[in-house]
């Protein structure tokens, strides 16, 4: 019987081990699918230095930017911050500065449809968007100079994103 216990116990461990090994990271998961969705991209990790988390429990998952050179020569742009909090009350609180309007002089902020809450802040007549979200218990931003891109952008983290 207590064999049985044992070895119950160590087939349920690896099982859960595996299982472990098997789920990737959020912030690669979303990588790898932005790298099959738009292939002709190219991604570049970014580094935050010196930023303060906007609530206590904020872990970064991935924060870089996409690159993509135009067939006129010009490059596109589109950068990305995703997080993960604690818990979906938090992530409420990550996004209330910018629910509230609190954002630098030259932007404005309105409702966007994606995720559980959204927003899409525009600044100065359509020079520059973001769209900053939260779904479950992940928030983050999405920003360039074409309103298109940012919201294909956008639709595709979404999609990775699990609601907790």
């Amino acid at each position: 019987m207590k064999t049985s216990c044992v070895s119950i116990a160590f087939i349920l461990c690896a099982s859960v081990s595996l299982k472990a090994q098997d789920e990737q990271p959020l912030g690669l998961q979303i990588r790898q699918a932005l790298e099959a969705k738009e292939p002709t991209w190219k991604y570049v990790d970014g580094i935050e230095s010196g930023r303060v988390p906007i609530v206590p429990s904020e872990r970064t998952a991935l924060v870089g930017q996409w690159q993509h050179k135009q067939k006129d020569g010009r490059q596109e742009n589109i950068a990305i911050s995703i997080y993960q909090v604690e818990s979906r009350a938090e992530a409420i609180k990550w996004l209330m500065p910018t629910g509230n309007g609190q954002v630098a002089p030259g932007w404005r902020v309105d409702r966007y449809k994606i995720g559980e809450e959204a927003y899409l802040a525009t600044f100065q007549a359509s020079k520059r968007f973001e769209i900053h979200f939260r779904n479950g218990n992940v928030v983050g931003r999405i920003s360039g100079d074409n309103l298109t891109t940012v919201e294909r952008f956008a639709k595709y983290v979404i999609s990775q994103i699990r609601a907790t």
